[in-house]
């Protein structure tokens, strides 16, 4: 048989297969770098039947190191930078945390091909084992993670959906992080203990508007209409990665809103005014509760988490979490007989299924008003 001549075919005297060629196979799907592959031959005749082969199969798409094998944490580093541009940077850092500590330990080091149903479906049952109560939101991530992977084509197919989650057997905790309007007296009689107004006037703007910390950490008194008696919540305090604090829009487009205020509450927060004019405090367009221990100028969640848990503590009070005053001023608005749309629309709730949820989880008080008020009506 006759072979054509290419110089393709590189002849070396002297080696023990003296013929070789180098061909381009494809590109790094991940990097970019280009991938070349190197065969040696005895004899001219078999190097070019090699050649012409390797040829064929690059063409048809069927040679197999022209294409990246994945494994999980490549996926992990395309879909973190897609992730980070959907959230607000304090849920990114969370998410990015859990993704970190929980998910790339388990599934970091398989390749996306050999991950299997049943190999999900227990490192599923060992996060059940670990962690029964906080599972569920690491199985999520993960399912999510795998689930970008289906859509940009590199696995033909979500292992993670197939999974079956543990249930944990459990009664269920009842809704306790709000207070009573006793249980809130007896907090904000305590705040009125200190020496700085601060904790009080903090606090107080919580269970009497419904702000969320983060919401009210941010305002400006520029936000303070006086004269309308209203307040305009449109920005919130953050924090990123390496406690990086970042002054943005609120949760969500809904949270953006102007709320009226109570002839109290506006009348602490001209009080909060005037204490911090007389500690010099440039207020102009300042912040309402400013910190001039920080560049930003402003507190964060960790600094309002620490002052509610130490006044809890050493006035022997029942300790809810900052945004439990939230909870806190919707618990009163139900109670008051507000309709649940304006609870919506006061509370910067996206849907009103996100109100009647917290209905429900604020307790049996508002359902035996709603018994009382029909019994009024029928026998009416």
């Amino acid at each position: 048989m006759k072979y054509k001549k290419t110089n393709k075919i590189k002849y070396t005297p002297g080696k023990l297969k003296p013929y070789s060629f180098r061909l381009y196979v494809g590109v790094n799907e991940l990097n970019g770098a280009v991938i070349h592959r190197q065969r040696s031959f005895k004899t001219y005749e078999e190097a070019l039947e090699a050649l012409a082969t390797m040829k064929k199969a690059v063409k048809r798409g069927e040679f197999i190191s022209s294409k990246k094998r994945y494994k999980f944490h490549d996926l992990v580093d395309l879909w973190l930078p897609q992730y980070r541009t959907t959230v607000k940077p304090s849920t990114y850092t969370v998410v990015n945390q859990l993704v970190h500590k929980h998910i790339l330990g388990s599934l970091g080091g398989f390749y996306l091909d050999k991950l299997t149903v049943i190999k999900c479906q227990s490192i599923v049952n060992e996060w059940f084992k670990k962690y029964p109560k906080s599972y569920k939101r690491i199985y999520t991530y993960a399912r999510k993670i795998l689930d970008y992977g289906w859509r940009m084509e590199l696995i033909t197919s979500n292992p993670m959906a197939k999974v079956i989650k543990p249930r944990l057997k459990e009664e269920p905790q009842p809704f306790t992080n709000y207070y009573s309007k006793t249980e809130l007296n007896l907090f904000l009689n305590a705040c009125k203990k200190y020496d700085n107004p601060i904790y009080y006037t903090y606090f107080r703007l919580l269970a009497y508007t419904g702000l969320r910390p983060s919401e009210a950490l941010a305002l400006k008194w520029s936000d303070i209409n006086i004269f309308n008696q209203s307040i305009s919540v449109s920005r919130s305090v953050d924090t990123k990665e390496h406690n990086e604090i970042v002054i943005d829009k609120p949760k969500t487009k809904f949270s953006i809103r102007t709320i009226d205020i109570d002839d109290g509450t506006l009348k602490v927060l001209k009080e909060w005014h005037k204490y911090t004019n007389s500690k010099l405090v440039k207020l102009k367009d300042g912040y309402v509760f400013n910190n001039p221990n920080r560049p930003e100028g402003v507190f964060v969640r960790q600094d309002v988490r620490r002052w509610d848990y130490d006044i809890a503590n050493a006035n022997q009070l029942r300790y809810i979490s900052p945004h439990g005053f939230r909870h806190t001023h919707a618990s009163m608005l139900f109670s008051a007989g507000v309709q649940a749309k304006d609870v919506q629309e006061r509370l910067g709730h996206s849907t009103i299924k996100t109100t009647l949820d917290l209905y429900v989880h604020l307790g049996k008080q508002h359902k035996k008003k709603a018994v009382s008020k029909f019994a009024t009506f029928m026998e009416g």
